[in-house]
């Protein structure tokens, strides 16, 4: 008979400890949350800058030094690539995206390139002229463009 009613003692307890650990299980989830900061980051000819370089362009005889730039976009959201004309003592400038065919002027196009994360550097290399109307009139000087880099 001792051995019955230890028996009966450990299954009674099994039960009415059942739904204690049920309910403890239940309450002892938790919510982690993991938030990855923004990273936008502008690459100009292997010159890291946070979100804007301004680039300065030296015209002689119409022709632009530099003539070409790399720009790289690193960023895991989405983003805009703008240019603006800083002005300057010489011929507005032009750009394209190289082998496009298309020179456009950074007053009427500011917008260069939009995209989402790119998985690494997205390089975007463009070509600068000089503005040919305005490179006759004053075929010297210097420019200034602002490269910079947001999130729509």
């Amino acid at each position: 008979m001792h051995r019955f009613a230890t028996t009966t003692l450990i299954v009674v307890a099994a039960c009415l400890a059942a739904p204690t650990l049920a309910a403890a299980q239940a309450t002892a989830q938790s919510t982690v949350t993991v938030r990855i900061p923004t990273v936008l980051r502008l690459r100009i000819d292997r010159t890291t800058a946070s979100d804007a370089r301004a680039v300065d362009f030296q015209i002689h005889g119409g022709e632009v030094d530099p003539g070409s730039l790399e720009l790289q976009v690193f960023a895991n959201t989405a983003w805009t690539l703008t240019v603006e004309d800083r002005g300057g003592d010489g011929p507005s400038l032009q750009y394209e995206r190289t082998g496009s065919g298309s020179w456009l002027a950074p007053a009427n196009h500011p917008q260069i390139a939009t995209g989402g994360p790119t998985g690494g550097w997205r390089s975007i290399p463009l070509s600068f002229r000089a503005d040919p109307s305005e490179a006759l009139v004053r075929p010297d000087g210097h420019r200034t463009l602002l490269f910079t880099l947001t999130r729509p």
